[in-house]
């Protein structure tokens, strides 16, 4: 049952707590096994994929390196559409470092951290044309950890690598900074404004239907949702019930940074997806330990969640994963993995 997290009195001793925040657990989500598992051949790749993404019927897969960013296959068979697009460069056609993909309306982008811009096309056009399209870049003011753009309107919505920003910062179509609005949420223990930047990182994804925007955080088992026009909706804290552990440092030449407490950090959330009604992301809550595995960033736990914020299901996958996309035409889950080599998978399950 959903409860809000109300802050105990002096008389129960102090007790971390996130303000306005409902509370849900594991038992809030209905468990699903996810099966029929396929290991899609390592070769289908140029290099090292990084991210993917379903389109209609159309997947783009995500490069880290190699000749072309970008390689797009027809689904469900995965038959190659064209070549591998897009080269690594300053070009007014090339990305520095791809980040992440997003259709919305007519347009397919992809962010670009390294550059600070995001990089428009024609989405009809990136999905099925043989040739990939020449796409219109836009350089943002601000460099971004994260960005997305607004269904039905020529917006940005980012979350800006500058302590002098609020939670959003929102740029009009040009890139230019339109407003910064919200404020990081409070736990009861004092930050710096690095540690605050830094513990609060967090991923975001587009809710369609309701024109808002959902902050995981990869840090602290916390997400938010905003409207589009900034305002923070609701603020659920779950399943686990954790809180960011960050410490900011100086280094030799007395530079500030901001790093993980081995046992006392944990990861939370990554690569969240709103897909047919609903939003999926992937979970994690374990404890880093200085000098761990590479093995601890694949993870097998997937929660979906209703657009009202309550808990829907929770999948096991059989094969740990990195990252994933949703084909909703032919109900399959698919994913990436590194072990013991990069390679896609395929799973059936139930929407």
């Amino acid at each position: 049952m959903f409860v809000i997290i109300c802050c105990l009195s002096s008389a129960c001793g102090h007790r971390m707590s996130y303000d306005n925040a409902t509370s849900f657990s594991w038992s809030d989500f209905q468990s699903v096994e996810c099966g029929d598992t396929l290991k899609l051949p390592h070769d289908c790749f140029l290099s090292m994929p990084l991210r993917i993404l379903c389109v209609d019927s159309t997947l783009f897969v995500q490069n880290r390196k190699g000749d072309g960013f970008i390689q797009r296959f027809r689904l469900p068979q995965l038959t190659p559409i064209g070549e591998a697009s897009i080269s690594m460069g300053n070009g007014p056609q090339e990305l520095l470092n791809a980040y992440r993909m997003q259709a919305m309306d007519s347009l397919f982008g992809i962010s670009d951290l390294m550059g600070g811009s995001v990089m428009f096309y024609p989405k009809d056009s990136a999905c099925n044309a043989s040739h990939f399209p020449s796409g219109r870049k836009v350089r943002l003011e601000e460099p971004f950890s994260d960005v997305v753009f607004l269904s039905g309107r020529p917006q940005f919505v980012t979350t800006v690598l500058n302590t002098e920003h609020k939670r959003l910062t929102f740029f009009a179509a040009d890139g230019t900074s339109r407003q910064t609005t919200g404020m990081y949420p409070t736990f009861g223990t004092e930050q710096s404004p690095l540690e605050q930047m830094e513990g609060y990182a967090c991923e975001m994804a587009v809710d369609l239907s309701n024109s808002h925007i959902w902050l995981f955080y990869k840090s602290t088992d916390l997400i938010e949702i905003y409207d589009y026009e900034g305002r923070l909706v609701k603020r659920l804290h779950g399943p686990d019930h954790f809180f960011p552990a960050v410490r900011e440092l100086s280094n030799e030449e007395g530079l500030q940074k901001v790093s993980s407490v081995s046992g006392e950090t944990r990861d939370a959330y990554f690569c969240p997806l709103y897909s047919g009604g609903k939003i999926y992301v992937l979970y994690s809550g374990r404890v880093y330990h200085e000098g761990q595995s590479i093995d601890s960033y694949l993870l097998d736990t997937m929660l979906s969640f209703n657009l009202d914020g309550t808990p829907d299901k929770v999948y096991k996958l059989p094969v740990p994963v990195f990252t994933f996309a949703i084909d909703e035409i032919n109900r399959t889950l698919y994913g990436l993995s590194f072990d013991p080599e990069y390679h896609l998978v395929k799973f059936h399950f139930q929407l």
